[in-house]
């Protein structure tokens, strides 16, 4: 009898919760990461013979050596909504190096490889990035005109302007700060 309850605490624990839909699975960012490095060679094998520099690359020897890093998601800010996106952008780097941003989209619980490229943003992020924070996502903020890093530091959620969103913050006279926390990104966006 102890067998069984053993392996009916067994199925409760371990085999309820990978009975609940993919999208629990899909949206955890260590398995989007674990596809796109498994699908990464595909979407590369589609740049143009010759127009590897296009997207980060020096020649296609070098796509064998491409490694997809942390998956980020992707957030939209419109209209004073953050709006979460079913995608994520994962920095593809080569030697450490970020050398462009692969986009993977989820549908119904499955993920599809969506884009590549981004050569410029997928430089910008590593420049960026600090030591002393997690990169969780990228803001989009299509009116302001810029993209925020969004990082935990200190178990803080904040918004760190990337290269498009310091021009914006510079044209429009605004204070420029490392960081943002979510009320005065709010303020900012909203002018």
């Amino acid at each position: 009898m102890k067998y069984y309850a053993s392996l009916v605490a067994f199925f409760m624990i371990v085999a309820l919760p990978l009975a609940k839909s993919q999208d629990s699975l899909v949206s955890q960012p260590q398995y989007i990461k674990v596809y796109a490095q498994n699908n990464l060679l595909e979407m590369l094998s589609h740049i143009p013979v010759g127009q590897e520099s296009l997207y980060g690359f020096n020649n296609r020897e070098e796509f064998y050596k491409a490694q997809a890093n942390e998956a980020l998601k992707f957030v939209i800010y419109d209209d004073s909504l953050r709006q979460n996106t079913l995608s994520w952008r994962l920095p593809i780097s080569v030697d450490g190096e970020y050398r462009a941003l692969l986009t993977i989209e989820e549908h119904k619980g499955v993920l599809r490889l969506a884009d590549f490229g981004a050569a410029v943003l997928a430089k910008d992020i590593q420049e960026h990035r600090s030591a002393n924070v997690d990169c969780i996502g990228i803001l989009r903020a299509y009116h302001f005109g810029g993209d925020f890093l969004i990082v935990l530091k200190q178990g803080q959620q904040l918004y760190l302007p990337l290269t498009s969103a310091c021009r914006s913050i510079a044209s429009k006279r605004l204070k420029r700060k490392p960081y943002y926390d979510i009320k005065e990104l709010n303020k900012m966006l909203a002018l």
